[in-house]
């Protein structure tokens, strides 16, 4: 190979590979376990854990929404791809709030602070 771009290329899509298969083999109990429980609906941390679950799903046969109902956080590109139920929310705007939180010496910055999302609800939960 004569250009480190095209390494790259390359090896995205096997470390991309391992990671899966490192994360599901550490996950694999749980997400048994889950589908044992009868939930209908589970919720991954992140589109990119869901992505695992439906590689996962999928190698048992199950889709959703037909078989269970799955949403995300953080609405990527990939969870459009994907068709993927997925929360939307402001992270750069928290990003700035936490930091300025955590820096404010001043005590009425210490304080609770919610913040609103938004469920772009896609093909992976029944609407």
């Amino acid at each position: 190979l004569g250009h480190a771009a095209e390494i790259g290329v390359l090896a995205r899509p096997l470390v991309e590979a391992v990671t899966r298969e490192r994360c599901l083999g550490i996950f694999g109990p749980h997400l048994e376990s889950a589908l044992r429980s009868g939930a209908t609906l589970w919720v991954a941390s992140s589109d990119l854990a869901a992505r695992w679950c439906l590689h996962w799903l999928g190698s048992r046969g199950l889709r959703p929404p037909q078989d269970l109902a799955l949403a995300s956080f953080d609405d990527t590109r990939e969870a459009t791809h994907l068709d993927l139920t997925s929360l939307r929310f402001d992270v750069q705007g928290m990003a700035r709030a936490m930091v300025r939180q955590v820096l404010s010496g001043r005590e009425e910055h210490k304080r609770l602070t919610r913040y609103a999302g938004h469920v772009l609800a896609r093909a992976s939960t029944a609407r």
